[in-house]
């Protein structure tokens, strides 16, 4: 995503503070261009690439510990309601709900016959 910002900035080629554009792309800078002079600076694409890519490595590599954490956000407040058996008894409650899906699984083959 690209987007505009304007601010006040010191310029080498004007010798002054003048209004320049900053061009985003995504969190970082592509490029800045003063407004008076027009001169313009723009960041090199494979060095965008570079920050991309490990910006982007860094997100997949996080991605299984933001997602536990959110899903331990989400299902602590829930613990005091749960059956106690399915907090003592996991392997047990898991086989019944295997059950009851495949017997379901099983009513509906029949059905279609």
């Amino acid at each position: 995503m690209t987007k505009k910002t304007k601010t006040i900035l010191y310029c080498i080629e004007c010798g002054k503070e003048t209004t320049h554009t900053i061009k985003y792309l995504g969190d970082h800078i592509r490029s800045v261009q003063c407004e008076e002079c027009k001169s313009k600076i723009e960041l090199d694409r494979k060095e965008l690439m570079t920050v991309f890519t490990e910006d982007f490595i860094d997100r997949v590599l996080t991605k299984p510990k933001r997602v536990t954490i959110e899903l331990v956000k989400v299902i602590t407040p829930l613990i005091p309601f749960l059956p106690k058996r399915l907090v003592k008894e996991p392997k047990k409650v898991l086989k019944d709900i295997f059950r009851a899906v495949k017997g379901e699984e099983e009513k509906e083959r029949i059905e279609k016959k």
